[in-house]
């Protein structure tokens, strides 16, 4: 008998509890600008590495294209 009282009233306490606050709006979250800022010089050498492949095959074609 007491073991369901106490059940019950654990149950009840657990059905009172508060839900979660949601996170602040105000600041802005830093882990993310925190990722950009890692991923930015990334995707700067990616796009250089690019440019460099386009501009190889390109001199490639003109040279195959000059007979030479």
């Amino acid at each position: 008998m007491r073991r369901l009282a106490l059940v019950l009233a654990v149950v009840g306490l657990a059905a009172c509890d508060r839900p979660p606050q949601p996170p602040d709006k105000t600041a802005p979250p830093e882990p993310q600008v925190a990722a950009r800022a890692l991923q930015a010089p990334l995707d700067r050498a990616a796009a250089v590495q690019q440019t460099l492949d386009t501009a190889a095959e390109t001199r490639e074609v003109l040279t195959t294209a000059a007979g030479g």
